[in-house]
């Protein structure tokens, strides 16, 4: 799944290379995350100011959220019980959660100064970044409360655990540059010191790998990389590579590229960097299995 806008009016569309398909049949919504389970196709749908969370089978959505404010950075618990994402209360973004059948969202935390992208863990903790301390850093929520995990100058934003929850890794900003930082065991560095500004990145599914959006001479492509930041593959393109997402079984990477006029489109690629091919024009993929594909 991804977006095509369509003058003002983003769309939500569907595609299946092998079979050259691509339908655009839900205006106003954008694909969450990948359901764990493989069961549900879950969407952000947008009504003017409001917002909600919704299960999209074909036809019309059904709602898992009240209409509310902004819904920002879904995340699925790694069992898929529940989904965690950033929303407003008294003004100010805060942490949510709701059960995958839906219902009243709970609100995990809030702070006057901000919390945003919640990403929750295996082991039950939820990361995230906050403002609390004049600057972003990375909090962890769990059974014990609220733990600070960073204590940095500079912003640390986007924390995400590997799927075994051993790492940690998020984005550092320091002297006006943005890398990807990894923690384990307590000890936290650079994951690719020397190399461009980072942008974002993602872990696989088995959490042996990051696909790292890298800045270099104007140009952002994708550097495949382990734990330990070597380079086992690259994936660029002549109108760039970011923000990707893996396939489940770690195969594939789904991202964002360009066309010669600037118009965002959605790329494919093996893990190992052969052959990446546009699919269709739109932004924000997400890998979901064919047999939930509505038509």
């Amino acid at each position: 799944m991804f977006v095509r806008d369509e003058g003002e009016t983003p769309r939500l569309c569907v595609a299946e290379p092998k079979k050259g398909r691509v339908d655009c049949p839900l205006a106003q919504a954008y694909p969450a995350p990948a359901d764990p389970r493989g069961e549900l196709l879950v969407v952000v749908q947008v009504d003017g100011p409001r917002q909600r969370l919704a299960t999209w089978s074909g036809g019309e959505p059904q709602p898992l959220t009240a209409w509310a404010g902004a819904i920002r950075e879904p995340r699925w618990s790694p069992d898929g019980a529940t989904l965690s994402f950033a929303s407003p209360h008294e003004g100010v973004s805060a942490l949510w959660q709701v059960d995958r059948e839906g219902g009243e969202p709970r609100l995990l935390d809030h702070h006057p100064r901000g919390n945003f992208e919640p990403n929750p863990g295996p082991d039950g903790r939820l990361v995230f970044g906050t403002s609390r301390d004049g600057n972003a850093e990375v909090y962890a929520l769990g059974p014990g409360g609220v733990e600070r995990i960073t204590d940095h100058p500079g912003d640390d934003v986007s924390p995400a655990l590997s799927p075994d929850g051993s790492r940690l890794a998020w984005l550092h900003s320091e002297d006006g540059v943005q890398r990807v930082w990894v923690r384990r065991d307590g000890l936290a560095g650079p994951l690719l010191p020397d190399v461009g500004e980072q942008e974002g990145f993602a872990w696989s599914p088995s959490g042996d790998l990051l696909a790292v959006t890298v800045l270099e001479a104007g140009v952002r492509s994708l550097r495949i990389v382990d734990p330990a930041g070597t380079e086992k593959a690259r994936i660029a393109m002549p109108g760039g590579a970011q923000r990707a997402v893996w396939s489940g079984d770690g195969r594939f990477l789904a991202f964002e590229t360009s066309d010669a006029e600037g118009v965002p489109q959605v790329a494919i690629s093996h893990v190992s960097g052969r052959g990446p091919a546009i699919v269709a024009e739109g932004w924000l993929p997400r890998f979901v299995p064919v047999a939930r594909i509505p038509g």
